[in-house]
């Protein structure tokens, strides 16, 4: 099993929710509307408020479109995907 990973600087603009959707589509290479909904997989008004400081600690992970997502305090998103070599 490998897994690859791409973060999302803390430096974009827009929710914590976005920022998600962001970096999953950046990782697969596919268009939000092609993503499943966000709402359906985590409370995104959570997400959002749990993240609204820059300042607060801690991480939330969850699997997200076959992804592992980690949001960290500082609103930095890290996506992995987890591929099995047979």
């Amino acid at each position: 099993m490998r897994e690859v990973k791409l973060q999302a600087h803390s430096n974009t603009t827009g929710s914590v929710a976005s920022k998600v959707i962001d970096a999953v589509c950046s990782r697969t290479g596919t268009s939000a509307t092609d993503l499943p909904p966000l709402y359906e997989t985590i409370d995104t008004d959570a997400l959002n408020e749990l993240f609204a400081d820059r300042h607060t600690s801690g991480r939330v992970t969850f699997d997200y479109a076959g992804h592992v997502v980690t949001v960290r305090g500082d609103q930095t998103v890290e996506v992995s995907a987890r591929t099995e070599h047979r």
